[in-house]
């Protein structure tokens, strides 16, 4: 995102909140080899319903590496990736929006919250 970039550089937010809002994609190719000016990416837009949906996904696999094995059976999962799609809103002020659905393929279970049960549910929690 690049007002991110941008508040990065000029000190606002912390390296560590950047990175977290830093979307990264690791894909091996032939093309990498000797290419030191990085003429092979392609960088494309994204949408900010797409970015947002892709940091929740991102930040919520770091946070279900730390959790034990009898959380990951839990539903703590589901208040984790709760709480990241809420802190991603309200980071970028994205709120265009009626009901967000969770689809848990581990469990298969469905979970759909409305925007404002989400706003009072977190409200009072540091993002």
């Amino acid at each position: 995102n690049r007002a991110d970039l941008e508040k990065y550089i000029v000190g606002i937010i912390p390296a560590e909140q950047f990175h977290t809002r830093t979307i990264v994609k690791i894909q091996g190719s032939e093309k990498i080899i000797n290419d030191k000016k990085g003429t092979h990416l392609t960088y494309t837009d994204i949408s900010l319903t797409d970015f947002i949906v892709e940091l929740t996904l991102q930040q919520t696999r770091q946070d279900f590496a730390k959790l034990t094995d009898e959380e990951k059976k839990s539903q703590k999962i589901q208040e984790i990736i709760l709480k990241n799609i809420y802190k991603f809103l309200k980071v970028y002020e994205f709120n265009d929006f009626l009901k967000i659905k969770i689809q848990d393929t581990s469990f298969n279970t469905e979970y759909a919250i409305g925007k404002y049960e989400l706003w009072e549910r977190f409200k009072d929690s540091e993002i």
